[in-house]
C-alpha cells in the first residue's frame, strides 16, 4: 500500500494517515511526502518507510506537477502496489493521474476537507470542482472524515456510492475534572480558547477584534490560542498594538490538549473551509460549547447533540455576541454521541473500504 501524502506536518490529514497505517498492520505501507513535509515526524509518528518526493509541493507548479507525476509513475511501473492511497489534495491529483498511467492502480482518496464551496474563490472553486469530477472514474472510494464533506462531494457530481464517512481518530476527553485550573490562567478569568494552526485559512487575526468585541459586555473574558504557524509573530504583534497582553494567553502548540479544553467556557473557530474540525469535536465530548463559522462538520456535531452555534463565515460580530451569549448562559448538561470516533470503529471502517476495493479488482481480474 502506497500512501501519498502532500505534506506531512501536524494537522488532521497526518491523523488520517496514521489511523490507516494503524487500522492494516499487516500490509506492507509505503509512504512518500512533499518537499514540504516534516519528514523526521512522519517518519516517527508512522513507523513505515518514509521517501520524499522533492516536485511534489502544495502551489501549482505546473512544472513540478509533471515532473512529480512521471516519477511516481516511474516508481509505480517499477514497483508494483495493490492500492494507491491519497492524502490531501494536491497528492489526490498527482497520485490518481499517476496511478492511471501507471497501470491503473486502484486509489483511495482520503480527505478531511475539501477544495471548493465557500471559503473560496469562484474561479478557484469551480476549477477543483472540475478536477474532481475528471478523477472520479478513476478513483475507487474516497474515505471522508464527515457526513457534511460527504455530501459537498455528492452535490458537485460525486457518485455517492464511492463516498463513505470514517472519522480521524482524536484523542477525546472523558470524565471533567474536578479540578479545571491550568498554569498561567487566572482561575477568576471566563476563557475563549481557541485550537489550531495561525494560517490564513484560519483567521487567527481576527481573534483580537473579536475579543474586544466579547468584552465590551463580558469584561473578564479572555482568550487563549494553542497553536503555532507562519501568522504568530503577526498575532502576536496584534496583541501588542492592542495593550491586550494581560489579556491572550498564546500557548503555542500544546499536546494534549484536554487541561486547556477543560479550562474553556467557549471555544471558537474561525476558519473559512473545514471538514469537520478535530477541535470541535473535543470541544463537544467535553461538553464545552462552541462557536464556529459556517464550515462542513460543525453543523453535524450540533446534530450529534454538542452545544454551541454556527454563523455566517466571515461574520467575526456574529461569532462575538454568539460567544458573549454562551459565556452568560453559563455551563449546562450535553450528551453527544461520539460512538463513531471509537477506534475500533475506524479500524473496521478502514479494513472495510480496503477489502471492498482490492475484492472488486481481484474479482475483475
Amino acid at each position: 500500500m502506497l500512501h501519498l501524502v502532500t505534506r506531512f506536518l501536524r494537522g488532521g490529514s497526518e491523523q488520517r494517515v496514521r489511523d490507516l497505517v494503524a487500522a492494516l498492520p499487516d500490509a506492507a505501507h509505503e509512504v512518500i511526502v512533499g518537499a514540504e513535509s516534516d519528514v523526521d515526524g512522519a517518519r516517527a509518528q508512522l513507523g513505515v518507510p518514509v521517501s520524499v518526493e522533492p516536485h511534489l509541493v502544495r502551489p501549482l507548479r505546473l512544472d513540478h506537477d509533471v515532473r512529480a507525476v512521471m516519477a511516481l509513475r516511474s516508481r509505480l511501473r517499477r514497483h508494483p502496489v495493490e492500492l494507491v492511497v491519497t492524502h490531501q489534495s494536491k497528492a489526490g491529483v498527482i497520485g490518481r493521474v499517476a496511478a492511471r498511467l501507471g497501470g491503473g492502480i486502484p486509489v483511495v482518496h482520503s480527505l478531511s476537507m475539501a477544495s471548493f464551496g465557500p471559503g473560496y474563490g469562484r474561479v478557484e472553486s469551480a476549477t477543483f470542482q472540475m478536477v474532481e469530477r475528471l478523477l472520479a472514474p478513476v478513483t475507487a472510494r474516497y474515505v471522508v472524515v464527515g457526513a457534511d464533506l460527504a455530501r459537498r462531494f455528492e452535490v458537485a457530481g460525486i457518485d455517492g456510492r464511492k463516498l463513505t464517512v470514517v472519522r480521524s481518530g482524536a484523542t477525546l476527553p472523558t470524565t471533567r475534572p474536578a479540578q479545571r485550573s491550568v498554569a498561567g490562567i487566572p482561575d477568576h478569568r471566563r476563557v475563549i480558547l481557541c485550537v489550531g494552526a495561525l494560517e490564513n485559512r484560519k483567521h487567527p487575526l481576527d481573534l483580537v477584534p473579536m475579543l474586544a468585541a466579547v468584552r465590551s459586555t463580558i469584561p473578564d473574558a479572555m482568550l487563549v490560542v494553542a497553536g503555532e504557524g507562519p501568522l504568530g509573530g503577526a498575532l502576536a504583534d496584534a496583541v501588542r498594538t492592542a495593550g491586550m497582553e494581560s489579556d491572550v494567553v498564546l500557548a503555542g502548540y500544546v499536546k494534549p490538549v484536554e487541561p486547556l479544553m477543560w479550562r474553556a467556557d467557549v471555544v471558537v473557530l474561525l476558519s473559512n473551509a473545514e471538514g469537520l474540525p478535530q477541535v470541535l469535536i473535543q470541544a463537544a465530548a467535553a461538553g464545552v460549547p462552541f462557536v464556529s463559522y459556517d464550515v462542513d462538520g460543525a453543523r453535524e456535531l450540533l446534530s450529534l447533540g454538542a452545544r454551541g452555534t454556527v454563523v455566517a463565515l466571515d461574520d467575526r460580530a456574529g461569532a462575538a455576541r454568539a460567544i458573549a451569549a454562551l459565556l452568560e448562559a453559563g455551563d449546562a448538561e450535553v450528551s453527544v454521541d461520539v460512538s463513531s470516533w471509537d477506534r475500533a470503529v475506524i479500524d473496521s471502517s478502514y479494513r472495510r473500504v480496503v477489502e471492498d476495493v482490492l475484492s472488486g479488482v481481484r474479482g475483475v481480474g
